[in-house]
């Protein structure tokens, strides 16, 4: 119990801040030709059409059994990798490897190096010096929560193993020390919450240096003799010499800038840029989500020597931590990757330069989306591993950077299929795929999935199988329709209209703290959410849209907003309401999961919508468990036993690279592709589906992680243990996503028209016949052109 509160403590403690806030001629050899992958093969294929030859291949290293997180890396300056992080009994450890991470030695405890008791005291923030020294932040756990971070102290071990207290309170002010780096000084940067960054002399605990007063910076590093910030302010460069600004390495602001996510707050402990010094004075390497990169203060460009896009740094569920370089010039990465879950997200990454490798992979692969697709990327990286000789092209049609509608985007990509330019893969989610498949565009891949190790599910290969039993498109994962509320709340509603029926009879308790249901803020995300379960009510058996059911559908729909309508508009400003009307829905965001903890503190009657994952049921089960009036059921709207199908994969019939693309979508189906973590959908591999693999979660005495609300009417905080799903709840929606057997209608054409339109008529613009033909003329402009 006295871990378990530890834990706890730790965790809260972390949420406060989150929510407050080779050898030299391997560099200077191979590593420029890294460096100039693009120049070298532009050359060869214009000169002798030789092939370039030379890249980075990455490497999953094993890390200790037990580590369910790395909080800090390094190789330190005998060779020896370290990691320091939580091992098996969420205990704040570090361990050395001789070999690279062939194997590990024993585990050294933080608590014990710092002689701290384990009961009174919770470790976060860990930091590990090349010269081997240590340091971490110590949270008191019999402080008050007010205290807890004022209260927190700070320690620090030297290579010899001589451990001190460093007396920074009076330096922090009302602040808190957290993200922490060392420098070749000597010295300790530490960022301080909301107050910037400090530099600490670690002999005696003075403050050397004081850098962007009063910032609240999304992080930091160090590299040699400078400092780089990155904050909402911009990014900022200093002299740790002098303690002075810096000019503006316009190169590498530059390429840091390029993706603006790069100049946010990722996550404590995590973040979107991490860096390394260089193998020359002056120089850095640094990695994000696009790739690796080396740069050389003062120097007029940054030179890309890992595509991120051809390994695992593109993968979205992948936050980094930290990174390293050993005297052989290969690279350590340790990041997070939520893709195997959120309880041991721990992995460890090596980079190594292969001179017998093409620069360039010899076939491109490519791949289109209408809108970015997290899952496809996921998969691309782990493909891309295993088939080095593949480049997977991600084109995705919507960018939500620029004006292009749905119909603009598959105009265009009709055009090009047409052309013969278009894609050897499609993701057929908002596209209306029975076109395709009437106009011949797609392969038949019903061979592919009737290879398929540990099959597919009947219910989902049914739902694509054509009367010849061909297969022309099949989903990649499903999603189950849910609703979860008060037990005789769940078991009125059967349908779209008796869920309007339910949510009115609590017309009375509604308020500015209670809400019928999450996306009831605006009329439009409310139309396409509650769409999933009515929209194959809505499309006849010759593709036309029936007038009927989507009058039905919308005359349902306003009533439920009616039901918050007059409330919203005298809580919300014209701006909040504004900017509601403009969001876009994503349904994995919006599933019923998101609502589970706000029903146990009374804010919503009701939560609806996808399960995606078993991250997702363990929300689900836990607030079930908390509060024993609570349960949870099949959605039926205008349509009854729907599934949500997710990430729906077909082969163009004008593929150019059609045996790659083959290739390609066996791994999509493959077991092992499909028991990958993530909340995307479930895997419609059946022994993926069926086996333990997917549905585990880790965690600790079968508790997953902990969550925390506050109950709207009481003001009291409402803290909920996220578990691990018992067998008996997984055996429960394994069987109940069998008994699926009619697809959601993802065509985006269909979904806009009748959301807009719908907006119109909810919003009380237009009446109920009016919008039902609007909708309707729009579909039908879109087929006659």
């Amino acid at each position: 119990m006295k871990r378990r509160k530890k834990l706890v403590r730790g965790i809260a403690m972390t949420a406060a801040v989150a929510l407050a806030v080779g050898s030299m001629s391997i560099y200077k050899g191979e590593l420029a030709k890294a460096s100039n992958q693009e120049e070298a093969t532009e050359e060869n294929s214009q000169n002798s059409g030789d092939t370039a030859m030379g890249r980075y291949l990455e490497e999953d290293i094993q890390i200790p059994e037990g580590f369910n997180a790395i909080e800090s890396m390094t190789v330190l300056e005998d060779g020896r990798l370290r990691i320091c992080g939580y091992n098996g009994d969420n205990e704040m450890v570090y361990a050395d490897s001789l070999d690279g991470g062939e194997t590990w030695g024993e585990e050294t405890s933080l608590y014990q190096l710092f002689g701290l008791d384990s009961s009174k005291y919770s470790l976060s923030f860990p930091k590990l010096a090349k010269d081997g020294g240590v340091f971490a932040v110590a949270s008191d756990l019999t402080a008050s929560e007010d205290d807890m971070l004022e209260s927190s102290k700070y320690f620090y071990a030297n290579p010899s193993g001589e451990t001190k207290e460093l007396d920074l309170a009076d330096n922090l002010g009302n602040g808190f020390g957290f993200s922490s780096a060392f420098t070749d000084r000597g010295t300790l940067l530490l960022a301080v919450l909301a107050d910037g960054v400090i530099e600490v002399d670690l002999s005696d605990g003075s403050v050397l240096g004081e850098y962007e007063k009063g910032v609240m910076l999304s992080y930091f590093f160090a590299v040699g003799n400078h400092l780089i910030t990155v904050s909402a302010d911009g990014i900022h460069y200093y002299d740790l010499e002098s303690g002075q600004p810096m000019d503006d390495q316009q190169a590498l602001t530059d390429q840091i800038s390029s993706n603006s996510s790069n100049l946010e707050l990722s996550g404590v402990g995590q973040y979107p840029v991490v860096a390394v010094a260089g193998d020359e004075e002056d120089s850095m390497f640094f990695a994000d989500s696009q790739g690796m990169y080396r740069y050389v203060f003062g120097g007029s460009v940054t030179e890309q020597i890992i595509n991120g896009s051809l390994n695992s740094l593109s993968s979205p569920d992948l936050s980094l931590v930290e990174l390293a370089m050993d005297g052989e010039g290969r690279f350590y990465l340790a990041v997070r990757d939520y893709g195997q879950g959120t309880a041991s997200p721990a992995r460890l990454l090596r980079y190594e330069y292969s001179k017998d490798t093409p620069s360039v992979p010899d076939t491109e692969l490519t791949i289109y989306s209408l809108t970015d697709n997290s899952l496809l990327r996921q998969a691309a990286g782990a493909f891309q591993k295993e088939n080095p000789d593949i480049y997977l092209n991600l084109q995705t049609g919507m960018t939500g950077e620029d004006a292009v509608t749905a119909s603009d985007a598959i105009k265009a990509l009709n055009t090009e299929i047409m052309a013969g330019k278009g894609p050897d893969i499609l993701i057929l989610d908002g596209i209306p795929e029975d076109t395709y498949i009437e106009n011949g565009m797609l392969e038949d891949i019903s061979g592919i999935l009737e290879n398929t190790e540990g099959g597919i599910l009947e219910n989902i290969k049914n739902a694509y199988t054509q009367e010849d039993g061909a297969i022309y498109c099949m989903p990649l994962r499903f999603g189950i329709p849910m609703i979860q509320g008060k037990t005789e709340d769940v078991n009125a509603v059967t349908d779209l209209t008796t869920l309007a029926d339910m949510l009115e009879s609590h017309q009375a308790e509604y308020g500015a703290t209670k809400m019928p249901i999450s996306l009831i803020v605006s009329p439009k995300l409310l139309l396409q959410s509650l769409a999933d379960t009515s929209s194959p009510a809505w499309v006849n058996e010759d593709g036309t849209l029936n007038e009927t059911e989507i009058s039905e559908y919308l005359k349902q729909a306003n009533r439920i907003y009616q039901t918050y309508a007059e409330i919203m508009k005298e809580s919300l400003s014209e701006d909040e309401l504004s900017y509601l009307s403009e969001s876009e829905y994503d349904r994995f965001s919006y599933g019923v999961s998101t609502g589970s903890l706000n029903l146990l503190g009374g804010t919503f009657v009701a939560s609806l919508g996808g399960l995606y994952s078993a991250d997702q049921l363990s929300f689900v089960y836990s607030a079930e468990q908390k509060d024993n009036s609570l349960t949870s059921a099949l959605w039926n709207g205008q349509a009854e036993n729907v599934f949500i199908p997710c990430s729906v994969i077909g082969i163009s019939a004008k593929a150019q690279e059609k045996d790659a693309a083959q290739r390609f979508v066996e791994y999509l189906f493959s077991q092992s592709s499909q028991e990958m973590s993530g909340s995307t959908g479930f895997p419609v591999n059946q022994a993926a589906y069926e086996g333990e693999t997917y549905w585990d979660l880790g965690g600790k005495d079968g508790v997953v992680s902990v969550m925390g609300s506050s109950n709207t009417e009481t003001g009291e905080t409402i803290e909920m243990d996220i578990l691990q799903p018992s067998d008996e709840a997984i055996s429960r929606i394994q069987e109940l996503g069998k008994t699926l057997t009619v697809p959601s209608r993802t065509n985006q054409i269909i979904l806009n028209a009748v959301s807009e339109a719908g907006a119109r008529y909810l919003n009380g613009e237009i009446g109920l016949e009016e919008a039902a033909r609007a909708a309707i003329q729009e579909v039908n402009l879109y087929l006659s052109e």
